[in-house]
């Protein structure tokens, strides 16, 4: 700070402490406490500083005893606000001697007055001096951590370590119960890779301090606990965004202990591979773990005007060495050997065909609606699939 900046806020910490000529009193003090406290300001300098005062002090809201303007705030504790309205005086975070849940009331206070310049020096201050103490509260502060855009250094923070390294932030004593991710899953806040899954399956297993490290000697029994402790804690969402072979690495191999009727959801997939001028693809309605026989795929081409549309009817889906998703004999290939290309079939010629671009979507059932009208209405607004660019 200049010198000439370092006066200014010593003549205004002069200001704020000596209270003369103030027009505003803020009473403060959180519900059902008994540390009710009054504070003396100037309207003047709460309307330059601070967005939440400046339209308070010109709506209808405030209120006036005598010749002084009064506000009333019963979502902060008086020491928390003191140390704001210094703040707004000096321009000086006082800080340092707070302890976790006093500098993380602090944030919020200051997120809801709008003291946006304040909110960087608090969170680097809760991620760096009071680590311990957030990763032990985390389960309940996540909520509210996310809840905020305003706060994304302290969600970059997390978000960062839990894809990296879950257990740095889940090592404090019960900073993880079986809710935890599927609840950052359900606020988009969470990146499913082998690390987190890998965390998530070794949890589900300690669970249950029976369960021997030699899965292949596990009974039935075994497997239903394993699974009765696994199911609450999987982050659906984000299964959803899995790429081709994250999804086959990550959660075919788990498919025994996973819910059939979410699972199978999962995999209704349409391929579509793009040419220069042209499109081919085809549907699965099953999965991709084994060979299938189905009267429900197909594959299709797109090529200039021209449409080419064939339903298959026997060992439509099949795996095979080498190769990507496969429909009928060899009717499409795709990604044969590794290339980046496809096998069409077309009059008993198959062609190999390089590929621009392919998208997997996934295909998701409509809502039974419990009248037309709001089923009209909704189909305005409704996509039949969801889809990731892969």
């Amino acid at each position: 700070m200049s010198f000439h900046l370092l006066k200014l806020s010593r003549d205004f910490n002069k200001i704020f402490e000596t209270k003369a000529f103030y027009d505003v009193i803020i009473r403060v003090g959180l519900k059902g406490s008994n540390d009710a406290k009054e504070f003396q300001a100037h309207s003047l300098i709460l309307r330059a500083r601070v967005p939440y005062f400046h339209q308070y002090l010109q709506s209808d809201q405030a209120k006036q005893e005598y010749d002084k303007i009064v506000i009333t705030d019963h979502n902060i504790s008086p020491a928390i606000f003191e140390i704001i309205l210094k703040y707004i005086y000096t321009g000086k975070l006082e800080f340092m001697n707070c302890d976790g849940r006093q500098a993380f009331d602090l944030l919020f206070a200051a997120d809801n007055l709008g003291l946006e310049e304040a909110l960087a020096q608090i969170q680097d201050y809760l991620i760096n001096q009071q680590r311990v103490w957030m990763d032990k509260n985390f389960y309940s502060l996540h909520r509210l951590i996310y809840s905020r855009k305003s706060l994304n250094i302290i969600q970059n923070h997390y978000t960062t370590r839990i894809a990296s390294n879950p257990s740095s932030v889940f090592e404090v004593p019960d900073s993880f119960n079986s809710l935890i991710l599927s609840s950052l899953d359900e606020l988009g806040c969470l990146k499913l890779n082998e690390t987190i899954w890998g965390f998530i399956v070794n949890w589900a297993k300690l669970q249950n301090p029976g369960l021997t490290n030699h899965v292949t000697n596990w009974r039935k029994v075994d497997w239903e606990e394993f699974k009765e402790s696994l199911i609450p804690c999987i982050p659906w969402k984000s299964i959803m965004n899995l790429n081709w072979d994250e999804f086959h690495d990550l959660l075919i191999p788990c498919e025994p202990f996973l819910p059939a009727e979410k699972f199978n959801t999962l995999q209704k997939t349409v391929v579509v591979f793009k040419m220069m001028e042209a499109v081919y693809g085809g549907y699965n309605p099953l999965d991709w773990k084994f060979d299938h026989s189905t009267s429900d795929s197909f594959i299709f081409n797109f090529d200039h005007d021209q449409v080419d549309l064939k339903r298959l009817n026997r060992f439509a889906i099949h795996k095979k060495s080498g190769y990507g998703p496969c429909f009928g004999t060899e009717d499409l290939l795709a990604f044969p050997h590794g290339k980046r290309s496809i096998l069409w079939m077309s009059k008993d010629i198959s062609k190999s065909l390089p590929i621009i671009d392919y998208e997997v979507y996934q295909i998701l059932e409509k809502p039974k609606r419990a009248n037309l009208a709001a089923s009209t209405a909704s189909s305005l607004n409704y996509n039949g699939y969801t889809h990731k660019k892969r």
